[in-house]
């Protein structure tokens, strides 16, 4: 059998979280913290190159009750040696 070329792979997980806010407004100092638990989703595709060399992508949302946030990106990897 030959080695993998490829992988996809689906990530679903919770994501805890903490921020702590402070602003000034009419000279007057305002400070407050939201924190909480909320899901995160992630897909990502990895192929080989060459015999060393994978090149992948991965996309990821945060469902952020505040703030929602995607982020996207990509990796070279490089293994060393015979596997």
């Amino acid at each position: 059998m030959g080695k993998r070329q490829g992988v996809a792979q689906w990530h679903r997980r919770s994501l805890a979280w903490r921020t702590e806010f402070e602003s000034e407004y009419q000279g007057q100092k305002i400070e407050s913290t939201e924190d909480g638990i909320d899901p995160y989703i992630a897909f990502a595709l990895k192929g080989k190159l060459s015999p060393n060399v994978m090149l992948g992508a991965k996309v990821s949302r945060y469902f952020i009750r505040l703030n929602d946030v995607t982020t996207y990106s990509a990796t070279v990897e490089y293994q060393f040696g015979d596997y």
